[in-house]
C-alpha cells in the first residue's frame, strides 16, 4: 500500500504489481490522476484549472478492480482497469463520466 499526493490532498493506493497510478492531462492543461484505493475502487483526482495547486479532493469512481488504473483513450477520455471478475471495464468521460461498462464485449 502506498500513498499519493496531489496538491493537499492525500491517496491510499494499492501498488506494486498490476497496480498504479495514471496520470493525464487535458488539451487545457489540467492534470487529473487515477489509482486504485484501499477499497479496489478507482479514484481520481484533477485540477479544476490549469495550474491549480489546491486540485479537487480525491473522489470514488466505484468499481472493483484486480488491477489498474488504465488510460484506453484520450478522446473521449477513457479509463480501465481489471474487475475482480479479471474482465476489462471502462467508464468514458463525456461529460459526465459514463458508469462501468464491458470494455472489448
Amino acid at each position: 500500500m502506498c500513498n499519493i499526493y496531489r496538491g493537499a490532498y492525500r491517496g491510499g493506493m494499492l501498488c506494486g504489481g498490476a497496480y498504479r497510478s495514471q496520470d493525464y492531462t487535458h488539451p487545457d492543461g489540467r492534470k487529473e490522476t487515477f489509482i486504485i484505493g484501499y477499497d479496489q475502487a478507482m479514484w481520481h483526482i484533477y485540477q479544476r484549472y490549469p495550474g491549480d495547486a489546491s486540485w479537487s479532493g480525491w473522489s470514488s469512481m466505484g468499481g472493483g478492480f484486480l488491477s489498474g488504473a488504465n488510460l484506453l483513450k484520450p478522446d473521449p477520455l477513457i479509463v480501465y482497469g481489471n474487475g475482480l471478475d479479471n474482465e476489462p471495464y471502462c467508464k468514458t468521460y463525456k461529460p459526465p463520466w459514463t458508469g462501468w461498462y464491458r470494455c472489448f464485449g
